[in-house]
């Protein structure tokens, strides 16, 4: 699910009440939800532990989604039960230097 869909789901204030749980403003989070914005990685994590992971790191970020398969950070998927026990545990953020992901390819370069 993305992230609109998600707050379209769950109707009217859901967008100010996720906007303030990862501590962005409702106006970054609007804009994350319509694609004028990217989330940094960081907020990308905070957005999807906050749903519950019902939105996907994939959908809010598939780069870094893809970096993070690469690396192996990625363990597993969202439980196909739907359960949400140990979730917090599925996303290992990636170190952020200056805003920018560093991924194994780009160190030492």
């Amino acid at each position: 699910m993305n992230l609109k869909q998600y707050i379209t789901q769950n109707g009217c204030g859901s967008a100010t009440r996720l906007a303030k749980e990862v501590g962005m403003s409702a106006l970054y989070l609007s804009q994350i939800t319509t694609g004028r914005r990217k989330p940094s990685a960081v907020m990308a994590g905070r957005i999807a532990k906050a749903t519950g992971f019902k939105v996907s790191l994939e959908s809010l970020r598939p780069d870094i989604y893809q970096v993070f398969k690469e690396q192996g950070a990625i363990q597993q998927e969202t439980p196909k039960n739907g359960s949400t026990d140990d979730a917090s545990d599925d996303v290992t953020p990636p170190a952020e230097v200056g805003g920018t992901v560093q991924s194994a390819s780009s160190e030492g370069a």
